[in-house]
């Protein structure tokens, strides 16, 4: 019966695993990027941290760099984030990653994380340096990585740069770190299909005796 039970796990395992093929979409790599920031909620508002109005700032990210997926690529990214002190300051968003080597290809999903002030305010702008990190949800793809899934985790540094002088508008950099988020093991897999089976092997036996 326990061989008969390991048998149906492995093959309900196998089953899942060809069905749930799909191209990767989780990556790994580093990129040197810009950025834009003004207020979209309500538009127009002031964007300094702490005396705004704003409820929803917009960051546009624009980068470029190595990934394990595409050797060059670009990274775009539209996050709205809440300014709200004392912090950290969550963001959503989405995102492309494209091979530029070849356009055809590209991944694209969601973004969820935070951003943390990790130094003093300061030249130029009188903003701090803020730490970013957050997780990135393949969701699909074009060209050879249709139907990419996975999940990346970021990790990086902004620096504002620029402000101007009705405070509407900020500009500047950083650098973003990426690293692969491991799937759930096989054996872990293979742990929870036998479960309930065990569990229905148990009651046979306890009812039996």
């Amino acid at each position: 019966m326990t061989r008969t039970l390991c048998t149906m796990a492995i093959l309900m395992l196998a089953a899942g695993k060809a069905s749930n093929a799909a191209p990767m979409g989780a990556f790994s790599g580093s990129f040197d990027y810009t950025f834009a920031a003004f207020c979209a909620d309500p538009p127009g508002a002031i964007i300094i941290f702490g005396i705004t109005p704003c409820v929803a700032v917009d960051i546009d990210y624009l980068a470029i760099g190595s990934t394990s997926l595409f050797s060059n690529a670009s990274l775009e990214m539209q996050t709205f984030l809440s300014p709200a002190l004392p912090g950290p300051f969550p963001f959503t968003g989405t995102f492309a990653l494209t091979d530029l080597a070849n356009p055809a290809n590209s991944i694209f999903g969601t973004i969820a994380g935070a951003g943390r002030v990790i130094g003093p305010p300061g030249p130029p702008v009188g903003f701090p340096p803020f730490g970013i990190s957050g997780i990135f949800e393949t969701t699909g793809g074009t060209g050879s990585f249709v139907g990419a899934a996975g999940r990346s985790a970021l990790s990086g540094i902004a620096l504002f740069t620029f402000l101007n002088s009705e405070a509407t508008f900020a500009s500047g950099e950083g650098t973003m770190t990426f690293s692969t988020v491991p799937e759930p093991s096989s054996a872990l897999l293979l742990l929870l299909a036998l479960a309930p089976l065990m569990l229905v092997h148990r009651r046979i036996r306890r009812t039996a005796s």
